[in-house]
């Protein structure tokens, strides 16, 4: 594998609709502890920034306003909401940690943001759920402080949302890896009023997915990051079948995924970020 290592790559855009940088998507590298550029046409992954002491093991990535933010789940030791700087990768100093009625909430696998009004979203676990579960949907707020949770096990008993995202207002769409040795990879609709659950899509593991870590929607296209098989699968949003899948970068281990760029209010398009870092590209 060639390595570039040096190569400041500037990435700018402002005022742009999303299908002007449909092919780009922020990650996290849990390898080198690391903000990166994701390109999902060529696999190839641009390096932002260290994230510093985050030390990001189980990582979500959702955007709130013109901020991104990222929950950094360690099973079994809690977990926190960190803010990351888009220009350095750095991560906030001081991560508030995720507090479900007054102690540290279990299992937190799946971050969205409303895509109208930014309020953030975690899956967790919460009410009977088994310790792999992530069954509770609640709002979570920048101190850490999960509010309105709802198990979603009255309506899906084995509801466990390792990926999470909200394409229009009141709807989720649910990722779920399934661990009870079924081999597939599911995606659901979810919503909380009325509350209901229904599987839209399902994949054979060794047909598509190893995994499911994370879904990002730019307001006109849905990407998934599968860190088993180390590649980013495009789906249709509608039918929710695959459209492309791109291995990317074996140097790397992507984890969450977010768009290149803050969400319009609505997802009507995408509006100013700045990147910039070292590149790596495949030979």
């Amino acid at each position: 594998m060639h390595r570039a290592h040096g190569m400041l790559v500037g990435a700018a855009f402002a005022g742009l609709c999303a299908t002007a940088h449909a092919d780009l998507l922020f990650g996290v590298d849990v390898l080198s502890d690391s903000l990166v550029q994701i390109n999902t046409n060529s696999g190839a992954v641009t390096v932002v920034g260290s994230l510093r002491r985050l030390n990001a093991t189980n990582i979500e990535l959702a955007w709130s306003g013109d901020s991104l933010y990222a929950v950094n789940t360690t099973f079994g030791l809690g977990a926190e909401l960190v803010e990351i700087n888009v220009h350095n990768g750095a991560a906030s100093r001081n991560p508030a940690s995720i507090m479900l009625d007054g102690q540290p909430a279990v299992s937190v696998e799946g971050l969205a943001a409303d895509p109208v009004t930014g309020q953030l979203w975690a899956s967790f676990r919460t009410g009977q759920g088994q310790v792999w579960q992530a069954n509770g949907l609640g709002m979570l707020a920048l101190d850490g402080t999960i509010s309105g949770a709802v198990d979603t096990m009255a309506v899906n008993p084995i509801a466990d949302w390792d990926a999470l995202e909200i394409m229009q207002p009141g709807e989720f769409l649910g990722g779920d890896a399934r661990s009870d040795g079924s081999d597939v990879v599911e995606l659901h609709r979810v919503t909380l009023s009325p509350l209901a659950s229904g599987l839209r899509r399902s994949f054979s593991v060794s047909d598509a997915f190893g995994s499911l870590n994370d879904l990002a929607w730019n307001g006109e296209h849905l990407f998934g990051v599968d860190t088993s098989v180390g590649q980013i699968v495009q789906l249709d949003p509608v039918t929710l079948e695959i459209i492309a899948s791109t291995p990317y970068d074996d140097a790397y281990a992507i984890v969450g995924i977010a768009p290149f760029g803050v969400p319009a209010p609505g997802g009507a398009g995408l509006i100013a970020v700045v990147a910039f870092g070292a590149t790596r590209r495949r030979r």
